[in-house]
């Protein structure tokens, strides 16, 4: 009952249900519903669609790249994280409401990327300081299991609002809220729900999830203090050198993971013809997997050590990417798919947990800031990538082997990580 209550306690559950919340805007706006709308109908085709959803994306990542640092400390600086995320979840139900305006004219479509990519910036900037909450809510050897519990909650949420949108906005066609479908107001009537299904589901972290007290910094300029932390984090760097093996390694393979989450939809629907429809199923099918594998290796993470847990999951990823990119049917490219997203939520939880593993307590925040940034330090590059070679060749396959190669490369890179302590 103890240890019962030390995993699962009211702060943890208002925690993890913030998962549950945030997950509703990557799954339904970037990977799938919206994503698949803007290059079909509102970009001039799908190539050129393609070709722009990867340069908001990446935009959006060097932005992000460069403040996650100086964020992290101002949470530190004013000892308080929950203010700064309710500030990025507000910018993300705001972008989710102005979606509402993104009509099937190509005349709306970089107003509709302007507002997708404010809302990404929200998401991104604020798991900065949801990340950092982990350490406060959990001992350290629960972090892994809470952590991959945490990403698993919030598949299972990605699952429940698109299986709403399917029903409600896309199958239903809108019918209960009397949207006109020529102008595709059931598509994009989505994104103010999913700026509803935020402000409920997140309510309860800000009202019962408890942060410790924080350092506070001497300095008067708490923006200039991020940055000179990130300067010293990095020299820092030079004393832990498994954490610096990790952190660019873990820059390779999320970059090729952002890159397919980001084309995931896009991709099946320019290249195998998936309607919207089946898109929307194979988007919940694939976070049914994820978070099945999320959950799951939750407690493999624990048991059987988070950088096993990553390799492992990393190399099946890499089998299902190449059988997805040489698939030529829709029912060999699904089952790839589907095979891939079982590997997602491990790869994410393990590595969100590995870090706060391998950092000594008192430089766990700037580590955190360094993982983030490794996270998004080059998260343009994919998406530039994949847009381009599609442009360029005139076909989605070229672009898909982007994400592949990144993921090759944080499997070679993480596989000479040895630190100290079996993780």
């Amino acid at each position: 009952m103890k240890k019962f209550k030390e995993l699962f306690n009211l702060s943890i559950g208002a925690w993890c249900l913030y998962d549950w919340a945030l997950a509703a805007f990557p799954t339904v706006i970037i990977t799938f519903v919206f994503a698949t709308y803007y290059t079909e109908k509102v970009a001039t085709n799908n190539i050129i669609g393609t070709r722009e959803w990867g340069v908001m994306i990446g935009i959006a990542g060097l932005i992000i790249a460069v403040l996650s640092p100086a964020l992290g400390t101002l949470g530190d600086y004013y000892r308080r994280r929950k203010p700064w995320l309710a500030l990025f979840t507000v910018l993300i139900v705001l972008a989710s409401g102005l979606l509402w305006y993104s009509y099937p004219n190509s005349a709306f479509a970089h107003r509709s990327l302007m507002v997708v990519g404010l809302g990404l910036l929200g998401v991104e900037l604020g798991m900065v300081f949801y990340n950092a909450l982990l350490n406060d809510i959990t001992p350290k050897k629960f972090i892994g299991r809470i952590s991959g519990i945490g990403w698993g909650v919030g598949y299972l949420g990605g699952i429940l609002c698109l299986l709403i949108v399917f029903s409600v906005f896309i199958k239903g066609k809108g019918a209960f809220f009397n949207l006109n479908n020529a102008v595709y107001e059931n598509i994009r009537a989505v994104g103010p729900f999913v700026g509803l299904w935020l402000t409920l589901f997140s309510i309860p972290l800000f009202l019962f999830t408890k942060e410790r007290d924080h350092q506070n910094f001497s300095r008067k300029n708490p923006l200039k203090q991020g940055f000179f932390i990130l300067i010293t984090s990095l020299k820092e760097l030079r004393h832990y050198p498994q954490i610096a093996i990790f952190l660019l390694a873990n820059m390779f393979y999320m970059d090729g993971l952002k890159t397919i989450f980001a084309f995931g939809g896009i991709f099946a629907a320019g290249t195998f013809g998936f309607t919207l429809d089946q898109v929307v199923l194979l988007g919940i099918n694939m976070n049914i997997l994820a978070g099945i594998g999320a959950i799951t290796f939750a407690w493999l993470d624990d048991l059987w050590g988070t950088k096993k847990t990553i390799l492992l999951s990393l190399i099946l990823m890499i089998c299902f990417s190449i059988a997805a990119l040489m698939a030529h049917t829709k029912t060999l490219f699904t089952i790839a798919a589907l095979g891939l997203s079982l590997f997602v939520g491990p790869i994410q939880a393990a590595s969100r947990s590995l870090i706060l593993k391998m950092s000594p307590q008192a430089i766990t925040t700037e580590m955190l800031g360094l993982f983030n940034l490794s996270g998004r330090v080059t998260a343009f590059m994919g998406p530039w990538l994949f847009g381009s070679l599609t442009f360029a060749f005139g076909s989605q396959r070229y672009g898909m082997i982007v994400p592949l190669v990144f993921l090759m490369l944080g499997f070679v890179t993480l596989s000479f990580l040895r630190p100290q302590r079996p993780f």
